[in-house]
Formats: C-alpha cells, sequence, structure tokens
C-alpha cells in the first residue's frame, strides 16, 4: 500500500480540479485523503476557496460528455445499454436522475449547503432518533456472488455511529454468507469483510461534516427545490 508521502508526491502532478475530481469519484483511503487535503492547503485551496473550487470540481464532472463505457455521473462501466439524455450516457435511470438533480444542486449556495450539512451533523439519527451523537454519511462494503459473477459496492447512509456499527456487522455477516460464491468474490470477500471491520473499530473524532455529508446535503436542498410539498412548508 503506498505511503501518504507517495500520494502526496502523485497528487501534486494534478491540477486542482483533477485533484478534486479524483476525490469525488473514488473512495480514497485514509492516507490517500490526507495527502489529497494537503496538497490543496499547499495551493492555498481550503475554507471558503475548497468548497467554490470542490463545486467547480463537481459541475465539471456532471457535464462531461464522451464516447467511452463509462457513465458520465458514476463513472461505472455501461455493460449493458446505456440510458442516453441531452448528449450523455449513464448506466441506469439512478444515475440519470442524479446527474440532472446534481445541475439543479452546484447552483446553490456553498453557505446554505454548509449550514444544512452543519444542523444535520449535530442533528438526530434519522435512524435512531438519539441526539448529541455525530451524524454522517457512513460507509459499508457488501460483496454478493453468484458463482459466474460477483457484485462488490461501497454503500453510504446517513446515520449516527452506533447505527452505522450494526449496519457495518450486517455487511459483515452478509459477505461471510454470500460472498464466497465465485472466484472474484473469493478475493473481494475479505477485503470487504476487512474494511467493514476497521469502520466498526474506527476512533475518529469528527470535528465536523465530511464531503459526503456537504455533497448529500446539496442533494438534499436540490430534492427539496424540486419537492412541491417541501416548497409548501417552507412558505408557511
Amino acid at each position: 500500500m503506498l505511503s501518504q508521502e507517495n500520494f502526496f508526491q502523485r497528487y501534486r502532478q494534478l491540477d486542482t480540479e483533477e485533484l478534486l475530481q479524483h476525490m469525488i469519484r473514488s473512495d480514497l483511503a485514509d492516507e490517500a485523503r490526507e495527502a489529497a487535503r494537503l496538497v490543496l492547503v499547499e495551493r492555498g485551496v481550503s475554507g471558503e476557496r475548497f468548497e467554490l473550487e470542490y463545486h467547480k470540481a463537481r459541475v465539471g464532472l456532471v457535464r462531461q460528455t464522451g464516447v467511452t463505457n463509462q457513465c458520465d455521473h458514476c463513472g461505472e462501466s455501461i455493460a449493458l445499454g446505456a440510458v442516453k439524455a441531452e448528449g450523455r450516457r449513464f448506466c441506469s435511470l439512478k444515475c440519470r436522475d442524479d446527474a440532472q438533480l446534481y445541475e439543479v444542486a452546484v447552483g446553490l449556495a456553498p453557505d446554505l449547503v454548509l449550514e444544512h450539512a452543519r444542523s444535520t451533523f449535530a442533528g438526530a439519527c434519522p435512524r435512531c432518533g438519539a441526539r448529541g451523537k455525530p451524524v454522517e454519511m457512513r460507509p459499508r462494503w457488501v460483496v454478493f456472488s453468484y458463482v459466474v459473477s460477483s457484485v462488490g459496492e461501497v454503500e453510504y447512509a446517513l446515520s449516527c455511529r452506533r447505527c452505522a456499527q450494526r449496519r457495518n456487522w450486517s455487511a459483515v455477516a452478509a459477505c461471510a454468507v454470500f460472498g464466497w460464491w465465485s472466484l472474484r468474490g473469493i478475493v473481494a470477500t475479505p477485503v470487504a469483510i476487512y474494511r467493514n471491520v476497521r469502520e466498526i473499530y474506527a476512533r475518529r473524532v469528527l470535528a465536523g461534516p465530511s464531503l459526503k455529508l456537504i455533497e448529500w446535503a446539496m442533494l438534499d436542498l436540490a430534492r427539496r427545490i424540486g419537492d412541491p410539498l417541501h416548497q409548501c412548508q417552507a412558505r408557511e
């Protein structure tokens, strides 16, 4: 595994927008994410400027087009027929809808997005209702195998740490039962189990909302803008 210094030197060779897009698209290890942060700080990209550059990079990803076999929203390979809309190609209807939602979201004021992210971070857990515990977008890794193929992905959900640990334990159990039944699964399953267990016992001090939570807040506000019920509630 590459060290933080290796990542630091590699990320120095990317321009700011390329680096931010890499951070947005990739599930980075802690060493890689910290190296990326240090490169951005070195360039003076922090605080409000970081938020502006981050949204600019997101716009670039949302609006990009091409002739590759990758989804123009999530970057995943398009194995079967692509969903096309406005000159772009998507792997699913969900990705198409998410991309359209991002078009609204990236136009929101950064201060408004940050305020929503911070209130969510300090609010009640949407799963158990507990207060006083940071609410974050927390990951779990799952692998399911079907003899000739397997499906592995990282899933993020909004919750407190205690609820996230329960999700991670359920993912460990699912991987242990359903993950081994293909050649790829034999390799991917222990990796997924290790990541879940590492996440369960991780002792991170969260000072504020993560990039994932800020992204969620941006999309949540965009959904509310497009939801007549939320609009009526806001006017009341």
